[in-house]
C-alpha cells in the first residue's frame, strides 16, 4: 500500500497481489478459468469477481467499465448486496450476484467466460500511472425511486442538520470468508 501512496503504481499493483498470501486475507475463487493476465480480450468474455468486503467491491468496480470496454462481454460476480446498484451502473457488463454458498467455488458463469480475474486485481492491468484513473461525475447510480423518496423525507424535516442512528453493523461478511465487513446494512 505504501508504493501505491507514493504514486508508485505498476510496482504497488503488483505487490497488491501478495493478499492472496496473507494470513485472514481473501482467498482465490476456485475456477477451471485461466487468469486473465492483461493480453487482448477480442472476442473474448471476461468474468470479473469480487473478493473482499462491500466497500472493496465497490473501489474496484470503478476499474469495471475499463475492462469491459476491451472484452466482447464483461460479467461482474458481485454481493447479492450491490447487484442491483452495480446493475444501474455498468451498462453493457452482466451483474450477477455470488451466492454466499458458492463464492468461492466455480458456478454457472463460468461456463460463459473465456478468462476471469478479481476485482482486486484489475488495477495492476488498468491503473498503471495517474492519468489511467478516468475523470469520471460518477460512476454509480443511485436508485431514482429511493433517491426520490428520500430527498422528499428529508425536506419534510426542515432546514439544519439531520443525524440519525448508524444502523445495524455486521460482523462478517459470509461471502468474503474472514474479511470483516463495517457496513451497514441497507439497501443500495
Amino acid at each position: 500500500m505504501l508504493l501505491l501512496q507514493q504514486g508508485k503504481w505498476l510496482d504497488g499493483w503488483q505487490e497488491y497481489e501478495w493478499r492472496w498470501q496473507a494470513s485472514g486475507g481473501p482467498r482465490q475463487r476456485p475456477t477451471a478459468l485461466p487468469a486473465w493476465q492483461g493480453e487482448s480480450l477480442d472476442g473474448r468474455t471476461l468474468l470479473v469477481w469480487g473478493e473482499q468486503g462491500v466497500g472493496d467491491e465497490i473501489m474496484f468496480a470503478s476499474c469495471v467499465p475499463d475492462a469491459a470496454m476491451l472484452a466482447e462481454h464483461c460479467i461482474f460476480e458481485c454481493s447479492p448486496r450491490l447487484e442491483k446498484l452495480f446493475a444501474r451502473s455498468l451498462p453493457g457488463v452482466r451483474v450477477v450476484a455470488a451466492r454466499a454458498d458458492a463464492k468461492r467455488t466455480a458456478t454457472d458463469v463460468d461456463a460463459q467466460a473465456d478468462v476471469q480475474i478479481a476485482a482486486g486485481s484489475l488495477p495492476r492491468f488498468l491503473r498503471g500511472s495517474l492519468t489511467a484513473f478516468p475523470r469520471r461525475e460518477r460512476f454509480l447510480a443511485a436508485d431514482a425511486e429511493r433517491q426520490q423518496h428520500w430527498q422528499a423525507r428529508l425536506a419534510e424535516l426542515g432546514p439544519g442538520l439531520k443525524v440519525g442512528p448508524p444502523g445495524e453493523v455486521e460482523a462478517r461478511d459470509p461471502t468474503v470468508g474472514n474479511a470483516r465487513s463495517t457496513s451497514s446494512r441497507c439497501a443500495v
